[in-house]
Parts: C-alpha cells; sequence; structure tokens
C-alpha cells in the first residue's frame, strides 16, 4: 500500500519526525564496541536528472577504523540506533543492499535492519525519495511512484562509478530491499509493470475499499489524469540479482502476464496472519495472489506482527504521544508480540535469503 496511517504520523508529528533524519551524538568517546561489530554510517546528496531537489542517500557500511559515535533516527516515538560517522570502510569488497522505505518513511527508521547488514558484511544505501519521504511526502508524488525505482538506478550508477565506495562494491552481488510503497520500488527495477488501468478499475469498482486508493483519493488525486506509460514502464535493472519485498504496494495491479515474467530471485515477505493482514499488500490467494505467480521466488508469512513491525522499535510512552496526536497505532504490536522479537526473525529471513 501507500502507508497512508504512516504517512498521516509523519506530516502532522513535523517537530517530532523531523527528528528522524537528525543525528544525536552518543556520550563517551570511542568503545564498546568490538571493530568488526561497529557500523559506519554516511550522507550523500545527489544530483540527478529525473529529481527536482537532490537525492539523499543513508550509507552505512563496515568499518576499518572508527569514527566518532553517532544515533539516527532516534525521536519521542522511535529509538535510534548507533552507528560511527567518518569511519573508514573495511578493506575488501561487500554485496550491497538498496534500501526503500515506505512513502512518507525515513530510511534511518529501518536502521535496525541495515545495521544486521552490515554487521553480515554487507553495504547498505538507504534511500530518501523526494516528494515520499519524512517530512516530504504527498499522495501526488506517491502515485507516480516510477520515480523511486528511477533513483535506485542512478544511485547505482553512482555507487559504482564515481564515489568512494566504488571499490568496496561487489557488483555481481546487488540486492533491493523494499518496504510498502518501497517494495513495490524493488519489484519495479526487477521487472514487475503495474497497470493504471486497471488499478483505477479496482478503486473504482472495489466493494471493499483499498487502503492505497483511500490514501490517493484523501489526497485528491485524479487517477484518470496519470501517465499510463509511465505507470507501467519498464524499470528493470540488470544489476540487480535479488529482491526483498516486505508487504509490497500494488502488487493486485500487475496483470498476470508481468508476474510469470519476473525472473530475478524474489522472497516475498507478509507481515500478519492470513485474514489480518491489510487487503493492499496481502500477496497471498486470499489477496492479489502475487505470491503465487512469482515464478522464481520465496514467500514467507510472520503471523503476529502487523504492517509496521517492519518500522523501527517504539520508545515507552509512545503510544500515548501517537494517540495524543489522533494518529495510527503505529507502535502496537500485536498481543504478545515484542518488536524486537519481530525483527529478530525477519532480519534472519532476509539474510538467509541474500546469503543463498
Amino acid at each position: 500500500m501507500f502507508t497512508v496511517q504512516y504517512k498521516r504520523f509523519l506530516k502532522p508529528l513535523g517537530k517530532v519526525v523531523l527528528a528522524l533524519s537528525v543525528i544525536f551524538p552518543v556520550a563517551g568517546a570511542q568503545g564498546g564496541e568490538e571493530q568488526s561489530d561497529a557500523v559506519g554510517f554516511e550522507d550523500v546528496r545527489l544530483e540527478v536528472p529525473h529529481q527536482a531537489r537532490p537525492l539523499e542517500v543513508a550509507l552505512w557500511y563496515p568499518v576499518r577504523e572508527k569514527g566518532y559515535p553517532m544515533v539516527i533516527g532516534d525521536n519521542p516515538v522511535f529509538r535510534g540506533t548507533k552507528v560511527w560517522k567518518g569511519s573508514l570502510i573495511e578493506e575488501g569488497s561487500f554485496p550491497l543492499v538498496l534500501l526503500s522505505p515506505g512513502s512518507g518513511g525515513s530510511p534511518v527508521t529501518l536502521g535496525w535492519i541495515a545495521s544486521r547488514l552490515v554487521r553480515q558484511g554487507y553495504v547498505v544505501a538507504g534511500f530518501r525519495h523526494p516528494g515520499t519521504t519524512t517530512g516530504d511526502s504527498y499522495p501526488q508524488r506517491a502515485a507516480e511512484h516510477w520515480t523511486r525505482a528511477e533513483d535506485i538506478s542512478a544511485v547505482l550508477d553512482f555507487l559504482l562509478g564515481k564515489s568512494g565506495f566504488a571499490g568496496s562494491i561487489e557488483a555481481q552481488d546487488i540486492s533491493v530491499l523494499g518496504f510498502s510503497l518501497g517494495g513495490l520500488t524493488a519489484l519495479q527495477v526487477g521487472g514487475a509493470r503495474p497497470s493504471l488501468s486497471l488499478f483505477r478499475e479496482q478503486c473504482e469498482g472495489s466493494a471493499r475499499k483499498r487502503e492505497d486508493c483511500q490514501y490517493l483519493a484523501s489526497g485528491g488525486v485524479d487517477l484518470s489524469l496519470l501517465d499510463g506509460e509511465a505507470f507501467g514502464q519498464d524499470l528493470r535493472d540488470s544489476r540487480i540479482k535479488r529482491i526483498v519485498a516486505v508487504d509490497p504496494a500494488l502488487t493486485p495491479a500487475m496483470p498476470v502476464k508481468n508476474r510469470e515474467s519476473i525472473a530475478v530471485p524474489t522472497l516475498l515477505i507478509n507481515l500478519g496472519f492470513e485474514g489480518e493482514r491489510m487487503w493492499a499488500t496481502d500477496l497471498s490467494d486470499q489477496g492479489s495472489g502475487f505470491a503465487g505467480d512469482l515464478p522464481n521466488s520465496e514467500y514467507w508469512t510472520l503471523g503476529g506482527a502487523n504492517h509496521f513491525a517492519f518500522l523501527g522499535e517504539c520508545k515507552d510512552g509512545a503510544g500515548i504521544i501517537l494517540q495524543e496526536e489522533g494518529e495510527e497505532a503505529i507502535c502496537e504490536d500485536p498481543a504478545g508480540s515484542l518488536r524486537s522479537v519481530l525483527h529478530e526473525k525477519i532480519g534472519a529471513r532476509i539474510l538467509g535469503f541474500l546469503k543463498k
């Protein structure tokens, strides 16, 4: 889906959520972590031809020599993650994971999975997609989702070309990990092509209003004015060798013929038991049926979770803040579940797939 609840949380809580992209120093000097466990971090801004504003990318990487400790993504709602800014990257070449958040999301909110990947020997590049990122998120830009896939290819050009990371990336081992709208982005660079006419038909005729349709309608998006050719264009990037899509958006609008042509090895993840998932992101036969149509894929479900379990861990009292602001309960996990435990399970499944 287009993460309507997460988007609604981000925009009204401006003072709280803008802190998602603020980096805070950690008290004390270097120490505590072994060198091999330290996670390096840098921010990069790129001028790309398809975006009117610079594209911001967060980079996590294995460390040879630590810089100075920081915490990223910390605010009154979410717990941050510790990184080492200004560090020297470990010698060698490493597989790359391109990380695409949901609409209204920030890569630092997904620092928990980025850090896990780095500690297993990966470089991670997380995207602040213009128009669909924290503090800069609009339904119209979410509807123009194809620019996000263009972001992926543009950053990949940079990382493998003129960047200081070029010699540290294993060019034959590049994966994309996407969540929600980012899940769609991941599938698109693998060859997925949603149909605007099919999406319009579903939004206009469905007896059960889908979350993504409702979100775009709430922002005044007129689907009849969207560019159908751009909406369903082929954005595949042959450099992508694996895809991980967590609760991806728009799979109901992907024609079966197109689904069968996606050849990149793909891990599809649904959060929640059958019957409890969001209709717009359900990949099972009870939803879009997408999981059964992809020829080179694995489908994994995690019961006792919900869509927002993929976001960072929440602080004590976060639920009260959200309730006072009249926002969705994005920190409320199903009874008996702990987000930290869910993260361990999700992280292990993703790593198991990437290392095959």
